[in-house]
This record gives C-alpha cells, sequence and structure tokens, in this order.
C-alpha cells in the first residue's frame, strides 16, 4: 500500500470517496477521533446494545449464582456466559463495520451495522480464533515473542477482510499482510 490508491468515483452524481492512502499513526488518531466526535450517537447506539445485554446476563447471573450450584444453574451460567461472549464479539465488529462505513461515507444504522457483522460472524470468529491462537502460541516460548510481536503487528488488521471483503478467516491473515506492507509500524 506504498502508492497512492485513487478510489474516487467518476460519476459527478455521485459523491466522491474518499482517498485511501497511507497515514502516519497521529493522523490515524485525529481521523479517527473526529469520525467517532461527528458520529458519536450512532457509536452509542451501538454500544448501548453491548451494555443492555450486559446488564440483563449479569442480572441472569446473579440471580442463579444466588443458589445452590446446581448442574442446571451452572449450565444457565455457562450459557450467559457464551452469550455476552457473542454479543461482545458482535458489538465490537458493528464498531468497526461503522467506523470504515461511516469514513467511506457510507449511510448506515446501527442494525445495519450489527447486521453486517453478524452476516461475517463466523469468518470473523474463525480468523480471530486462528489469529489469537498462531500469536499466543508464539509468546509461550522466549525465543517465540519476537516473532510473536511481528505477526501481532502483521496481521492486526484481519478483520477488515473478513468484514469487507468477504475473505474467509484462513485467508484473512495474508490479506492483513498485504494491508501494512510498506507502512508496518
Amino acid at each position: 500500500m506504498q502508492e497512492h490508491i485513487e478510489l474516487t468515483q467518476t460519476d459527478s452524481t455521485q459523491t466522491d470517496i474518499p482517498v485511501l492512502e497511507p497515514m502516519t499513526l497521529l493522523d490515524i488518531l485525529d481521523r479517527m477521533f473526529r469520525l467517532y466526535w461527528s458520529h458519536f450517537q450512532l457509536f452509542l447506539a451501538i454500544v448501548t446494545v453491548y451494555f443492555l445485554s450486559e446488564f440483563v446476563v449479569d442480572q441472569i447471573v446473579f440471580v442463579f449464582a444466588q443458589g445452590t450450584l446446581s448442574v442446571v444453574n451452572i449450565t444457565i451460567l455457562g450459557w450467559m456466559n457464551l452469550c455476552s461472549f457473542v454479543v461482545s464479539f458482535l458489538v465490537f465488529a458493528g464498531v468497526a463495520y461503522t467506523s470504515t462505513s461511516v469514513y467511506l461515507e457510507k449511510a448506515i444504522t446501527p442494525g445495519t451495522a450489527l447486521g453486517g457483522a453478524w452476516h461475517r460472524f463466523w469468518s470473523y470468529l474463525g480468523s480471530s480464533l486462528l489469529y489469537f491462537l498462531v500469536v499466543g502460541c508464539l509468546f509461550i516460548t522466549l525465543i517465540g515473542i519476537p516473532f510473536g510481536i511481528f505477526f501481532l503487528v502483521r496481521w492486526s488488521l484481519y478483520m477488515f477482510p473478513v468484514l469487507f471483503e468477504g475473505t474467509p478467516a484462513w485467508r484473512s491473515l495474508r490479506r492483513s499482510s498485504e494491508l501494512v506492507k510498506g507502512c508496518w509500524w
């Protein structure tokens, strides 16, 4: 991604898409905070789904944790933890989906963002498991730590090819490597 990639549309009746080009860390942070601030209600609506679901799960866990820990209670607590994980995973993907859509100046609603994240849930989950498994295994040994750091950065953009390009989980890490080529740090 070293060269300048021009993605503006030529038809004057449509809106222009922002130019995608490598940015410094300060430029990325500046753009990110400006986008979040200018679309605060949209991001708040998506994150509210997480907070409300966590509140409900906490209340259910509180009720079932008060009694004796029977097999039924433990099963319900396990299901609540699984539901909590799925919702937090979807909300994180929804925020990433929204961030990219807002940057590309596409109209988006919280339902559209969460629906897009849900549509790619299994691929996103698979790529996340693959990413954390490989990077985590590299961090186990002292010799693997430098390689773990290298691949942690190199594969850190795996979610965007999965969510927006429809890339399968096993190819998302390779696509992430292509995206950071030339702009690794």
